[in-house]
């Protein structure tokens, strides 16, 4: 549908009192709208930020100096960089805590909801999906509660329908374009039957014993996992722990490339003043050498001048690009 002249004036009109922050108060709060823990922000800074970058100015007023970038901004953007650092480690260990927390009230729930997310998936990947069930006893005790639904079934109908026959192939991690036949019927390696399958109850209860042998197994292995849960020495490979390292690796990288420019920007030691020259000591004169051949042409000073190889051109190119990102970093911060 198009919209009439009227309505577009109108929208016209509107979006004239819809100009956004106009000062920069307003500009800076705005660009603070999705900010959520600023562990890695570049242009927008915390009141946190800002006081690690004042500590760092009032301790060290006499950073050392740079020639290609201010000194001063290089100390703040460190003392910025390092304090996000700490927090960084003060999250980590607020979140063993919780975990530990959480493996002392309710292990037993959380890894029950693991084993049910992971379980939802199981129709897509079911030779993985069982591998990763059977690995817990939570997991066992999920796919226990499948075939024990699934025996029910098989009483009550005497066998199974296309959904329950679907799920039994699941649960024994069967790939869906090899699934013929009876489930759970036995091959030797050359792929000849060794029999015609079990009855689909029977079946299901047999899955259930070993499953339930199978937990008994792998409990030692939990109360393991949930005593350095208790500790503070779990593995950390959740969602949020990987991030939190994924920041830390950029912080660092960023520290690093702040430390070096610092560096660079040391200057020279100072030479010694100089004093009278010594007045020359008179020497017979030597035999004038023979000039030699020349090899290409020379500098100023004498030295001959080669042409530059592709390997250092290649290194200009990277510092050259090097500057510019600096440079252009220095304008954002600006």
């Amino acid at each position: 549908m198009v919209a009439s002249i009227a309505r577009l004036q109108a929208n016209q009109r509107n979006a004239l009192k819809s100009t956004g922050p106009l000062t920069d108060e307003g500009k800076a709060r705005s660009r603070a709208n999705a900010l959520k823990h600023g562990l890695t922000a570049v242009v927008c800074r915390t009141e946190r930020d800002e006081q690690a970058a004042e500590d760092w100015a009032r301790l060290c007023p006499d950073a050392a100096t740079s020639t290609a970038l201010d000194a001063e901004w290089l100390a703040r953007e460190v003392a910025v960089i390092t304090d996000r650092i700490e927090r960084i480690g003060m999250i980590d260990g607020r979140n063993r805590e919780r975990a530990a927390l959480r493996a002392m009230t309710c292990w037993d729930d959380d890894r029950r909801r693991e084993a049910e997310a992971l379980g939802s998936t199981l129709a897509r990947r079911p030779s993985e999906v069982v591998g990763l069930l059977e690995a817990t006893p939570q997991g066992c005790r999920w796919m226990i509660e499948r075939w024990a639904m699934l025996a029910r079934i098989a009483d009550l109908e005497g066998g199974w329908d296309e959904a329950a026959r679907t799920l039994a192939e699941d649960l024994l991690g069967t790939p869906p374009g090899l699934r013929k036949g009876t489930p759970g019927h036995r091959i030797d390696t050359q792929g000849r039957p060794l029999d015609d399958g079990p009855d689909p109850a029977a079946l299901a209860r047999s899955e259930s014993e070993r499953l339930s042998d199978l937990a008994e197994e792998i409990a030692h292995l939990d109360d393991f996992d949930r005593d350095s849960a208790l500790g503070g020495l779990d593995d950390a490979s959740g969602l949020a722990d990987r991030r939190l390292r994924n920041y830390e690796s950029a912080l660092f990288r960023r520290l690093r490339w702040y430390l070096e420019k610092l560096g660079q920007g040391q200057g020279p030691p100072s030479a010694p003043a100089a004093g009278p020259a010594p007045e020359p000591t008179p020497t017979e004169p030597e035999e004038a050498a023979d000039p030699a051949p020349e090899s290409g042409p020379t500098s100023e000073a004498g030295s001959p001048e080669f042409p530059t190889g592709r390997r250092d051109r290649k290194v200009q190119k990277v510092e050259r690009r090097k500057a510019a990102a600096g440079r252009k970093l220095t304008r954002r911060l600006a």
